[in-house]
C-alpha cells in the first residue's frame, strides 16, 4: 500500500514494521511538512496516490467525506472503549487490510477492526 503516516502516529517502530512489510511508506513531516495544516495533507495524499493514516479522526473524516477522489482513509481510535494499539497492532491491521481488499480507493476504515 502506499501510506502517508500522520504526524500524530509515526512512530519509528511502525513505519519500520510497515516499511519491512512491503509497504510505501511517507511521513507527512517529510512530505508536506511538521505542523501542516490537514487541507495541505489531504492534497498532497490525493495528488500522490496515498491513503492517510491518521488518529485525527473528525479533521480528515470532515475533509474527505464529500470526495471519492482519495485513495483511502485509515483511523486510529484511541477512545476509552477502543483497545490502545501498539505499533505491531497497527502494522498487522495495515497488513491485514491489504489482503482483504485490492483497492481502498475513497474508502474509511478503522484500523482497529483490523486487528486479528
Amino acid at each position: 500500500m502506499r501510506l502517508l503516516i500522520d504526524e500524530n502516529c509515526a512512530q519509528a517502530e511502525l513505519l519500520s514494521r510497515l516499511r519491512a512489510a512491503g509497504h510505501d511508506v511517507e511521513t507527512v513531516v517529510a512530505a508536506v511538512g511538521s505542523g501542516a495544516r490537514d487541507e495541505d495533507v489531504v492534497s498532497y495524499a490525493i495528488a500522490q496516490r496515498r491513503a492517510i493514516v491518521t488518529k485525527d479522526i473528525a479533521d480528515f473524516t470532515e475533509l474527505l467525506s464529500d470526495r471519492d477522489d482519495h485513495a483511502g482513509l485509515l483511523l486510529i481510535r484511541e477512545g476509552a472503549h477502543e483497545r490502545r494499539m501498539n505499533a505491531s497492532d497497527l502494522a498487522r491491521a495495515i497488513d491485514n487490510i491489504s489482503a482483504t481488499y485490492s483497492r481502498i480507493d475513497s474508502y474509511v476504515l478503522a484500523l482497529n477492526v483490523f486487528v486479528w
